[in-house]
Formats: C-alpha cells, structure tokens, sequence
C-alpha cells in the first residue's frame, strides 16, 4: 500500500475544494498507517466519523459551488457523491455488524483512493475549470 501524495496535479484550482481534498488524503495516509502497524481496529471508528463529517461538510461545499455558478453537470456530479454518502453509510452498518475491522479497512482504503482519484481527475477537476471560467468572465 502506498501513500498519497499531493501533487500539484491534484489541484483543482479552488483553494476550499483542494485544501479539503488534502484532508481526505491524511485520512486515507492514516488508515495506511493503522493498518501497517495492525491498529485498525482502533482507529476505524474515527476513520469512519471522519469520512461522515468529510462527506457532508466537503459535498456540501461543492454543491453549494455547483448551484453559486450554476454548473450544468451538477447532477451528475452530486450522484457520485451521493454514491461515496451510500458507501460510508455501508461501511458503518458493517462495522456495527463485527465485520473484521482488518478486511474493513483494506477495503475502504482501496475504495477510498479508488474514487477520490477518479472523482478529483474527472469530476472536479471539471468543476474547477467551469468555476475557474465562471470567475474570469465575471472580472472583465
């Protein structure tokens, strides 16, 4: 398991969005960690509130994005986060039902990169760019 790292390549262009992309980062360097050193069951609770609360506070501020700037693939774009919503409400109905927390956490830490790579490389790098537009056009 590698860690993440940030890259410039990994911006987005929108200091909100990407200062909250390099917290999900730590997150899922942290859940690495923990299970390199077999502590993930410590730390999978916190793993988990935290990936409830990114969810909410960090899609919230996309969307509130999406509507400022009306941005014409802001379904789109909140169905994926409505998937990513559906999965930690999984993860945590299979932690409360004593799935392993080791086979949990590898999971999720796969899962985790999976999408925030694809979604911040697609996404919202789009997002970015239209907002990016939006603000430029609006100067002149």
């Amino acid at each position: 398991m590698a860690y993440i790292k940030w890259i410039d390549s990994l911006s987005v262009g929108i200091e909100l969005i990407d200062s909250q992309h390099k917290q999900m980062i730590s997150c899922i360097n942290e859940l690495t960690d923990a299970m390199r050193e077999g502590k993930a069951l410590k730390e999978i609770d916190r793993i988990v509130e935290f990936l409830r609360d990114y969810a909410n506070t960090h899609f919230a501020a996309e969307e509130e994005l999406m509507a400022k700037y009306a941005y014409p693939a802001a379904q789109s774009h909140t169905n994926q986060h409505e998937s990513f919503r559906r999965e930690v409400a999984q993860v945590e109905r299979e932690l409360e039902a004593g799935v392993a927390p080791g086979l949990l956490c590898a999971r999720v830490r796969k899962s985790l990169a999976d999408w925030f790579a694809s979604h911040i490389n697609d996404t919202d790098r789009s997002l970015g760019r239209f907002i990016k537009m939006r603000q430029r056009s609006a100067a002149e």
